[in-house]
């Protein structure tokens, strides 16, 4: 019983040695340093422990991580992919600067350019899928989609709105028979209509004389007469001239700038005037069908051919 009461009794002796033992360690540490080599070598010995500790989780994050790769990869690549559509989309009316610039028209310059929203729409239904030869989209009236709309891809002109509903509408392709566009010759300013011919990747041009300044490769752009679309956008290539045909005009062939056979989304565009802002669309016109093309003056000493009952 002496021994327990003696140990307890010295139980508050060593309790202060150990608090004093505690603080003198901590002056010696904070205020003199003398123990960082010793902390160094405890954090090297333990260094292996701690790298066991965190290996499950870092394996679970790594796992989680490599799941998630893949669809983080397609879904940032699907956004690229959009915006690229749309840029090159805005890109295109530089073409038609450039051009302008070259050839210094200053009647040309007089004229008050037009600017353009656009709204990218996925498609549902391709022409070339099916014997149908508009192309569905998955846009509608609801965004603000009209009959008569201009169409694009990233490289030209797709065509133009024919059926709106709710939430899809149809795109009548340019190369359909049914579809006609004014359009001006890139180089020399020469201006004519492009006609589908129901060939995938052919379309023809009309009202131009034989005698007319334009040759193979030409590039067509959008004239903007009509008001369908906006001046200065590609539409299609020259490939053939023909002068064997009778009559004034020439036979010219050209191919779409736009890859129809193979189209995933479409760029609508909606035309404003430079100081509105971009939510101050026009209204949807008010028409079922589409508008009579206000052909262009024709060229002196030449006679003009019997207009198109449709034009976009």
């Amino acid at each position: 019983m002496a021994t327990l009461f003696r140990s307890a009794h010295s139980r508050p002796v060593w309790l202060a040695v150990l608090l004093l033992a505690a603080v003198g360690l901590y002056l010696a540490d904070a205020r003199l340093h003398l123990l960082e080599g010793l902390r160094g070598g405890l954090m090297t010995l333990l260094e292996p422990i701690q790298r066991v500790a965190a290996f499950p989780g870092q394996v679970w994050m790594d796992t989680r991580d490599a799941l998630r790769t893949r669809e983080a990869l397609d879904l940032e690549n699907q956004q690229l992919k959009a915006e690229k559509k749309l840029l090159q989309a805005q890109m295109q009316t530089f073409w038609s600067v450039e051009q302008e610039n070259k050839r210094l028209r200053a009647a040309l310059n007089a004229v008050t350019p037009l600017d353009v929203d656009v709204m990218l729409a996925q498609v549902l239904r391709s022409a070339a899928a099916t014997n149908n030869p508009t192309i569905l989209i998955n846009r509608g009236t609801r965004d603000g989609v009209y009959v008569g709309q201009a169409a694009l891809l990233g490289t030209g002109v797709l065509g133009q709105v024919v059926h709106a509903g709710t939430n899809s509408a149809e795109v009548l392709p340019l190369t359909d028979e049914q579809h006609a566009i004014p359009v001006r010759v890139a180089r020399s300013g020469q201006r004519g209509i492009v006609r589908g011919t129901g060939v995938l990747n052919e379309v023809s041009v009309h009202h131009l004389p034989k005698q007319a300044d334009v040759a193979v490769g030409d590039v067509l752009l959008t004239s903007g007469l009509g008001g369908r679309f906006p001046e200065g956008f590609p539409v299609a290539s020259i490939t053939h001239i023909s002068s064997e045909q009778s009559g004034a005009f020439a036979d010219i062939r050209a191919r779409p700038m736009a890859e129809i056979s193979d189209v995933r989304d479409v760029v609508l565009v909606w035309m404003r005037e430079p100081n509105a802002t971009p939510t101050e669309l026009p209204p949807p016109p008010a028409f079922n069908k589409l508008a009579p093309l206000e052909l262009p003056p024709p060229e002196p000493s030449v006679k003009s051919e019997k207009n198109p009952t449709h034009a976009q």
